[in-house]
């Protein structure tokens, strides 16, 4: 299974809204283009429908983005070790 594209800012305003309008995921999903299962993981990332703020979430998801990433050859010492270092 291939690796879904973010939600933009903007998708995020828009599903925030809809939500407080009640609409559901699917709903949500067809009227962005996108899968319902994309909104529904958004959603369940960053607490419920009745408490998800477009805001909230994007600052989250930048957070996740900018933090340093060990790579794994790096943390491997094994690895290292067959490299010659």
């Amino acid at each position: 299974m291939g690796r879904r594209e973010p939600l933009r800012f903007e998708e995020r305003e828009t599903t925030s809204q809809e939500l407080s309008r009640g609409r559901k995921a699917r709903y949500i999903g067809k009227l962005l283009g996108r899968h319902h299962s994309t909104i529904y993981d958004g959603i369940d990332h960053n607490g419920d429908a009745a408490n998800y703020r477009a805001r909230d979430t994007q600052r989250r998801v930048e957070q996740s983005c900018s933090r340093p990433k060990d790579r794994k050859l790096d943390r491997d010492v094994a690895s290292a070790a067959r490299r010659g270092e």
